[in-house]
């Protein structure tokens, strides 16, 4: 940004020696010309300091729109991978590829990409990896598909480090520009972050359902074998090969697929359009907190991973995983399709998505520690409910089986979208110094559990995953609670001997 030009800056203080000299009238013109000056350069630095705050709001809506794009794309394909390819078991496949990937790629290279590349140019390859995907679902076999997942589990493990780093840090700069605290404008900047993520699950399915329109008129025969097979629904959904919905294959029409494609080809390509020319490159201010060897971000990420801050928060993020592979697979298949029918799958979700989204304006000014555990609170007591809910359920084509597959979703949206905000910000928060390794860390945890979540749905009865998942939910939040509790009190230790020392300072100089 080059310096701005004011009519201050046409004012010189060099003859202000001379004017002085003069007489005492003249002296003090002198004077007041003088404190005018100071005045128009302080003015002159308020509005340098707002247009740096616009700036940095642009860039953080403009990565966060780029964010959205992408999801946009990737969202809907995950979910219908199990239908478009669900011959031999593809689809299915490369999701349990791509998260393996994610992990592996998160491990191994993602902290040594993000260090190379920077935040800026990770956010240009991750949404390519992305087309690269959706490309593959033209021409779907073993040979396409199965690189592709592998390409876009890196992309996303680069993606989910790249863009939460590079928020955080606007966060941070704006609350320079502020004179705030650094907590509060990271809360702020990830709740944009996250309403952008959750907007995207509604608008995804929005073309789904404008492109299958047509095929929802062969629902009618999916109904009738079901009738004639008698398919086990709900919590009693034990996976077995005969007489179970899951097992079957009735892929759309490939035109409307290709047509389908062809849209999030396009979303993928504007994400690459908006970071090239809307975001810009804040690396430097990353850089100048604490660069590291690209070759030792290995070592910092496994150093991360073995504190014990780490070690309470890993379970949740486990747990978050497989909740959510639970959400988009077993509740899916075993609850909507077998129960009301596929056709009912996007108009559940938009209702998902629709409630994430709407959550976030509740989580805008959740920011002190106190909130933080309040909202968590609730998204134990939502997630519980629903596993309740699911367990005691018998689903029919029913009014009252229709009311709880809404309610469900409802429950679960403002629980996902409380998690998926406050374990980025306490992640952000609890390693200030490391937060690429951090985030790294959170993501290859969270694919692992929706590796765990996907592998268990082959073999594991819906209601032993829902007990799984209570457990669970018990254990990695009261772990959550402990770190919070924790974190809260070394902060107001910290505060404390901060004050202590200012005060003893004084007292020596007096």
């Amino acid at each position: 940004m080059g310096e701005i030009q004011t009519p201050c800056r046409n004012a010189s203080a060099s003859n202000m020696p001379n004017l002085l000299e003069k007489d005492q009238g003249l002296e003090r013109i002198a004077v007041t010309e003088n404190d005018n000056i100071e005045e128009c350069q302080k003015n002159d630095a308020t509005l340098t300091n707002s247009i740096r705050e616009r700036r940095l709001k642009k860039n953080a809506i403009s990565a966060s729109f780029a964010f959205f794009c992408v999801f946009c794309s990737l969202t809907g394909l995950q979910a219908l991978q199990s239908s478009i390819n669900c011959i031999e078991g593809l689809g299915f496949a490369s999701l349990v590829t791509l998260y393996t990937s994610t992990v592996l790629s998160g491990l191994f290279l993602t902290s040594f990409l993000t260090e190379v590349l920077g935040n800026r140019k990770s956010m240009i390859l991750s949404p390519v990896c992305y087309v690269v995907f959706t490309v593959a679902n033209f021409y779907p076999s073993w040979y396409t598909m199965i690189p592709a997942a592998v390409i876009i589990g890196l992309g996303t493990s680069i993606l989910w480090t790249a863009i939460p780093t590079y928020v955080t840090t606007v966060g941070e700069l704006l609350a320079q520009c502020k004179d705030k605290s650094p907590e509060g404008m990271i809360a702020k900047v990830l709740a944009v972050l996250f309403f952008f993520f959750n907007l995207s699950s509604v608008i995804t399915f929005v073309p789904v359902s404008i492109v299958y329109w047509d095929q929802s008129t062969d629902n009618a025969n999916e109904t009738q074998v079901a009738e004639t097979l008698m398919y086990t629904c709900g919590a009693n959904d034990c996976q077995v090969t005969e007489g179970n919905a899951t097992t079957y294959c009735n892929p759309p029409k490939e035109e409307l697929t290709y047509t389908l494609l062809g849209i999030y080809v396009a979303e993928g390509l504007a994400a690459v359009f908006i970071v090239v020319f809307f975001v810009d490159n804040l690396d430097s201010h990353i850089s100048n907190k604490q660069r590291k060897q690209p070759l030792k971000e290995l070592g910092t990420t496994i150093r991360v991973c073995l504190t014990i801050n780490m070690a309470m928060l890993i379970p949740l993020s486990i747990y978050n995983g497989i909740h959510l592979a639970f959400i988009v697979g077993d509740f899916s298949k075993s609850y909507i399709s077998c129960s009301l029918g596929v056709d009912m799958v996007g108009y559940v979700f938009i209702c998902y998505g629709a409630i994430c989204t709407c959550a976030q304006f509740l989580l805008y000014k959740m920011r002190t520690t106190k909130q933080r555990i309040l909202m968590m609170s609730v998204a134990f007591t939502c997630l519980n409910t629903c596993y309740i809910l699911l367990l005691i359920m018998e689903p029919e084509d029913n009014t009252i089986t229709k009311i709880l597959i809404f309610v469900i979703p409802i429950l679960s949206g403002i629980a996902d979208s409380i998690l998926w905000r406050e374990i980025s910000v306490v992640h952000a928060l609890v390693f200030p110094r490391n937060k690429e390794a951090a985030f790294t860390n959170k993501n290859i945890w969270q694919s692992t559990g929706f590796c765990i979540g996907f592998s268990l749905s082959l073999f594991m009865c819906v209601y032993i995953k829902i007990a799984l998942m209570i457990v669970l939910s018990v254990i990695s939040f009261a772990l959550y609670f402990i770190l919070e509790f924790n974190h809260h009190k070394e902060m107001n230790s910290q505060a404390q001997q901060s004050t202590e020392r200012e005060v003893e300072e004084n007292d020596t100089f007096i």
